[in-house]
Order: C-alpha cells, then sequence, then structure tokens
C-alpha cells in the first residue's frame, strides 16, 4: 500500500512509477539514480528518460508538477508524468546542456529563434494565469536537436490580474537581458 499522496498522468508506466515511488519510500534516491541538478529547493535525479525532482523538505516552491500540467500544451516545457504532493515532479529528461553552458561553451553557435521562443513561452505563461518567475540561462536546457525547454517552473506564481502590465515588463527585461547575453556570444565566436 501507498504511503504517498500522488498523481500519474501522461502514459506514465506504472511499474515505473510505482519504483519511483519506492525510492522516495526508502530515500534511495541517490544510490538507484544520477544526479543531474542541484538547486535551492531540489535536488533533480534521473532514471531512464525521467528527471526526478526531489524537493528539499524546507523548499517553499513545490509547485512544478501543478504548472506543468497547465503549459503540458506550451512545446517549450518537458512533458510532466507524475507529482507527489510536497514531494517530488517527475517529468520528460531533456537531453542537452544548460543555456548557461552553451554561453560558456565557444564551440557552440546558438539560434537566434531562442530569444523569440523565450519571448513566445514567457507570454504564453502569462496568457495561462502564471508569472514565469525565476527564468534565466540556468533554467533553460537547449536539447540535441538546438530546441529550448525551460525546466524549472518551481518559482512561478499565480499571476495577479491587478499587476498584469508589470508582469508583462518583467518578461520583456527577461528576454532582453537573454538576447544580450547571446549577443555577447555571438561576438566571441567571431574573435
Amino acid at each position: 500500500m501507498n504511503q504517498f499522496e500522488y498523481k500519474v498522468i501522461n502514459d506514465m508506466k506504472e511499474n515505473d512509477a510505482q519504483y519511483i515511488l519506492s525510492l522516495l519510500a526508502d530515500n534511495l534516491f541517490e544510490k538507484e539514480c544520477d544526479l543531474i541538478g542541484m538547486g535551492e529547493n531540489s535536488l533533480v535525479w534521473r532514471y531512464k528518460d525521467y528527471a526526478i525532482k526531489v524537493y528539499r523538505d524546507n523548499s517553499s516552491s513545490k509547485n512544478d508538477f501543478e504548472y506543468l500540467q497547465k503549459l503540458q500544451d506550451i512545446e517549450f516545457f518537458p512533458e510532466v508524468y507524475m507529482g507527489v504532493k510536497d514531494k517530488l515532479c517527475v517529468m520528460e529528461y531533456i537531453q542537452g546542456d544548460t543555456l548557461k553552458v552553451r554561453l560558456e561553451d565557444f564551440e557552440w553557435s546558438l539560434s537566434d529563434d531562442i530569444v523569440l521562443d523565450l519571448d513566445f513561452v514567457l507570454n504564453s505563461v502569462l496568457e495561462e494565469g502564471l508569472v514565469p518567475y525565476d527564468v534565466h540561462e540556468g533554467n533553460i536546457m537547449i536539447d540535441t536537436n538546438g530546441r529550448m525547454k525551460v525546466i524549472d517552473v518551481g518559482n512561478f506564481q499565480e499571476l495577479d490580474e491587478e499587476d498584469e502590465n508589470k508582469y508583462y515588463d518583467m518578461c520583456e527585461t527577461i528576454v532582453e537581458n537573454i538576447d544580450k547575453l547571446l549577443m555577447e556570444h555571438s561576438r566571441s565566436l567571431e574573435e
């Protein structure tokens, strides 16, 4: 019998869900999975084609599953499979590098489409009633096909419609900052 309140969506295999729940119950992620990310609020583990975001006990942002469900129709977010209330979120593992890593690696050229895609993503998030806080080059993956995915939505918040224009301005600033980073990267490649 399972001791956690959880929800599975998007055709996740039941045996994979049960295995991940057993890892959670027995605290075995470190032994059985590869650590692929670490943040202030969580650790991210890889199991098969899943990225499992396990929240730290003191984490204040544990809404990834709820928010990713709202954003599933936007191609620039990973597919979400399972959420365990206040414990973890299981999503698609994105093979690639963060935008931050790509910007530091002078071997990679980056598409100008990233800025257009990011602008689309941020405005789409607002249209879904969420505020895209904490979107930065460390939370944006570039997959092996050169496509962008926003991988961390834990600090997103519900949109306060009274301040909606403020959020659009904030999104514009995020896009401008990423655009500047990409231009600096392009200039570095030319040198």
